[in-house]
């Protein structure tokens, strides 16, 4: 989830502290998720991807893998 969740946010133009707010988390708890050191639950995976307008499958990593094989 850690380079799926930050692309896709930086590809956005989002500020990490601005998505944290949006989603009603902390900065530090977005920064573990963006790490990989914490997993979010399954509905707040879905809030983000919903904040970042990407499917969970992005945010995930599953979609950049599939690109870098083509």
């Amino acid at each position: 989830m850690a380079t799926g969740l930050k692309l896709a946010r930086v590809r956005r133009g989002i500020r990490q502290w601005d998505l944290a707010r949006m989603l009603g988390i902390s900065e530090s708890l977005l920064s573990r998720y963006e790490t990989g050191r914490s997993m979010p639950s399954s509905e707040t995976a879905i809030r983000i991807a919903e904040a970042l307008n990407v499917s969970v499958r992005e945010i995930m990593g599953e979609a950049s893998h599939v690109e870098l094989q083509t």
